[in-house]
């Protein structure tokens, strides 16, 4: 998550001055968010890890739709949309894994 903020962060930075206080606001908000939430799993206990990775995975699905939303309202291109979303499916990726491991490797 780290490495996609280094990335989304300066890209977020570049919308159009119409949506960098909103769609771009709201944007950054939720990937420092997930950030945090990656940070306060790492060191929650197990229960309470499940519970913060499931929100994780939640807000990782809003951040594509905003991702969508970018691209179809043309304040991003194609290729950058392409991009960020390579990077939040990785993240999400990771999380799954994360959650299957805590499962014992049983998905539900």
């Amino acid at each position: 998550m780290y490495d996609a903020l280094l990335w989304l962060v300066p890209e977020i930075g570049k919308f159009p001055r119409s949506f960098r206080f909103t769609l771009g606001e709201k944007l950054e908000s939720m990937l420092y968010g997930t950030l945090d939430d990656l940070v306060r799993a790492r060191y929650a206990r197990t229960a309470t890890k499940k519970e913060i990775l499931g929100g994780v995975n939640v807000r990782l699905e809003r951040i594509r739709v905003f991702f969508r939303l970018s691209r179809d309202l043309k304040v991003i291109g194609h290729d950058k949309h392409e991009r960020a979303i390579r990077d939040v499916d990785s993240v999400g990726r990771q999380v799954g894994g994360w959650i299957k491991s805590l499962e014992g490797g049983v998905r539900p």
